[in-house]
């Protein structure tokens, strides 16, 4: 009898949804949500807590009252062979706020702006021939050494051990200091947020291979057209929302601790949430201070010491337009790109924001790996980018600033290279319900918004194992052309 109570009690309890708790709302998190709701519908109940009033994470926005409008910390971009993430975006009907181009615009002070485009006529990797040979910045004898370099990427096997940096690997492979960077650092820097210097082999393989060579729209460069926090802080959310997925903002974690019923979650309001499973999607510089008091996870305060890179966002504002162009890739210059956003404008206005008291041609500077020019000031770096500006834009020269604004953060990607590799935890951890996510954990992609959307779906996954339920897999990678797969190793 008492055999046949205990059976009827553990069925009942299994009817039970589920109680599962992410802290941070970020992108990694907000993909583990959708990700649960869409698969297992009724048998979760989802809570999202973020500390921030708008969830998105780093991936988000500000509000400037000196110009009256928003603007996101940074420019991001993603590229076609992101796939997960763009998933995610058609899942939830937010591919329509992108605007996709296939086309590069570099500039050079020596030689202008070119712009170039894949011929699609051809096959896999040689599509992107346009890259190598339509640029006027590299000599002839240059622009063969960058094909050489690119044939042995692409054939590059990885070796046990290997802890070379992907400088030193081109080195070896006959590229020369100028042709490093000119060509293999701009790129470097413009995807993965720090130099060849810094970055392993296999990371600078991934971003040609996987971003430029597997097939025709790989290299499709996607760009917002609205602000970030418009994106994932509204309309994702209000998606995730109409899906039964709880999210509570403004709500800071204090601590998680785990008893015989599960765990209890601290937060600095006073709320106390108690659940069967966490997802802890926060920044791996403050995931030892939540989970500080588990002992089985003090393995994780290692993390802390990830190297991460800086990336600095400058807003200018300009009197008049400085060319026709949405998106421009400097060489040799403190910038790195140049961006013309153009939802900074009301309604009323153009393609471009009309000159008035407040606001003028709006226009931002990314500059990745942006630690090593902490020693310039922001008057001297102002002026610095206007020098450059004017240099690549005829139109520029005559143009007055009218206000600008330096974003930094400090802590923006994780660097690319075989240490930091080591270092970043698997989605499960020693406790059975507490599950990390985050694009600084181990998705085999780097510290982007195509990483952190693999982190939640791996974050899932490891949930779902210990319930027992279908594990969902995140598409690996973009397919390879036929002719790729032949010639890529």
């Amino acid at each position: 009898m008492s055999f046949a109570h205990h059976d009827q009690s553990l069925e009942v309890d299994q009817k039970m949804p589920r109680k599962i708790v992410i802290v941070g709302g970020g992108l990694s998190g907000l993909s583990a949500a959708e990700c649960l709701v869409r698969l297992y519908g009724e048998k979760v109940q989802v809570t999202g807590l973020e500390a921030r009033r708008s969830a998105g994470g780093r991936f988000g926005s500000f509000y400037d009252p000196r110009v009256d409008v928003t603007l996101d910390y940074c420019q991001h971009v993603t590229m076609g062979c992101c796939v997960n993430f763009i998933d995610l975006l058609d899942r939830c009907g937010l591919r329509k706020y992108w605007v996709i181009s296939s086309s590069l615009a570099f500039s050079h002070a020596s030689t202008g702006i070119t712009v170039t485009k894949p011929w699609r006529w051809l096959p896999a990797p040689f599509h992107q021939l346009p890259l190598l040979w339509r640029m006027p910045f590299l000599s002839m004898a240059e622009r063969y050494m960058v094909q050489r370099g690119m044939f042995r990427l692409m054939r590059h096997v990885k070796i046990a051990d290997e802890d070379i940096s992907a400088a030193t690997w081109l080195k070896v492979h006959g590229q020369s200091n100028q042709v490093i960077e000119n060509f293999w650092d701009v790129f470097s820097f413009s995807a993965l947020g720090e130099s060849t210097r810094e970055i392993s082999v296999d990371a600078l393989k991934h971003l040609f291979v996987v971003g430029f060579a597997g097939n025709h729209r790989s290299a499709d460069i996607w760009v917002p057209t609205k602000p970030l926090s418009e994106i994932f802080g509204v309309q994702l959310v209000n998606h995730l929302q109409r899906a039964g997925v709880r999210m509570i903002r403004g709500c800071s974690v204090r601590s998680v601790h785990r008893d015989e019923n599960g765990y209890r979650i601290n937060c600095n309001a006073g709320e106390l949430h108690t659940c069967d499973h966490v997802i802890s999607a926060v920044p791996w510089h403050q995931i030892q201070r939540i989970i500080c008091e588990i002992p089985e996870l003090a393995y994780l305060g290692k993390v802390k010491s990830l190297p991460s890179s800086e990336i600095t966002g400058v807003h200018l504002w300009f009197d008049r337009s400085l060319g026709d162009f949405d998106q421009l890739i400097t060489v040799g210059t403190v910038a790195q790109w140049i961006f013309r956003p153009t939802w900074t404008a009301h309604e009323s206005d153009s393609n471009d924001c009309v000159s008035s008291s407040k606001r003028g041609y709006y226009y931002q500077v990314v500059i990745s790996g942006s630690q090593k020019w902490k020693s310039m000031d922001h008057t001297t770096l102002i002026n610095q980018l206007k020098h450059e500006i004017r240099q690549v834009s005829p139109q520029a020269r005559d143009a007055t600033l009218l206000s600008y604004r330096v974003v930094t953060d400090p802590r923006a990607t994780i660097i690319c290279n075989h240490q930091n590799e080591r270092l970043r935890p698997e989605a499960g951890t020693p406790l059975p319900s507490l599950h990390l996510a985050g694009d600084w954990t181990a998705t085999g992609w780097p510290s982007t918004m195509e990483g952190a959307v693999i982190s939640g779906q791996k974050a899932v996954a490891n949930l779902a194992a210990q319930e027992n339920w279908t594990k969902p897999e995140p598409i690996s990678t973009a397919p390879l052309g036929s002719l790729s797969r032949r010639i890529i190793r």
